[in-house]
């Protein structure tokens, strides 16, 4: 249970810490430099986890799904360009999902019988990726959803990390079902086309849906 509190205390130290160093002096430009870290871990995340397991797993798909989920929305906006705006919502919500889904992996991550196979190092880089994570959620949420709206996606990726640390037993055969690694790489590859979409600015982002 100690380890769930560490990872939901770590997601949430993402958006406060971005909100005091936006409220700070000099803080705007430490901040830019951290959301763009952020940014970058989300990045890597998907370069250093994702694709090396497609490729061992032999899923050779995973890498056509990922880069459809990157260039669609890109391919979309540009045909229906009147209707750029609402295709990157829906890009942004499909990645919202994928962040849950992995949310609710890095709870299966935390539990017993993950820690004791992988000499306690799976729990703790599940704790230590998730204050990156948050900084990268809060600036890409907050820029075009409203704080009630970003506050439930919040809300929404803390309980998928408890039920995942909850259900751990019975959820662990999902990482190797053939439904949950495609819908994992379609929704790591809008994650990215959302990431690449961003003008890395250090601010709290009211452009769209801050009201």
């Amino acid at each position: 249970m100690l380890l769930l509190l560490l990872a939901w205390l770590a997601l949430l130290a993402g958006p406060l810490l971005s909100l005091w160093l936006s409220r700070a002096r000099h803080g705007r430009h430490l901040l830019q430099g951290i959301n763009l870290a952020a940014f970058l871990a989300v990045v890597l995340l998907v370069l250093w986890h994702l694709l090396p397991d497609f490729w061992q797993q032999g899923f050779y798909a995973g890498f056509a799904l990922l880069a459809v989920g990157l260039f669609l929305p890109w391919l979309t906006e540009k045909a229906l360009h009147q209707l750029a705006h609402s295709t990157h919502l829906l890009t942004l919500v499909l990645a919202v999902a994928g962040l849950v889904l992995h949310s609710f992996m890095d709870g299966v991550g935390l539990s017993g019988q993950m820690s004791a196979s992988s000499h306690g190092l799976l729990p703790l880089a599940v704790i230590l990726h998730r204050l990156p994570v948050g900084i990268a959620v809060w600036a890409l949420v907050r820029s075009a959803f409203s704080l009630p709206l970003t506050l439930l996606v919040f809300a929404g990726l803390l309980l998928a990390t408890g039920i995942g640390f909850g259900f751990s037993e019975q959820a662990a055969w999902m990482e190797h079902a053939l439904a949950f690694r495609a819908f994992q790489a379609l929704a790591a590859g809008t994650l990215l086309h959302v990431v690449f979409h961003q003008p890395f600015h250090g601010h709290e982002g009211h452009s769209h849906g801050g009201h």
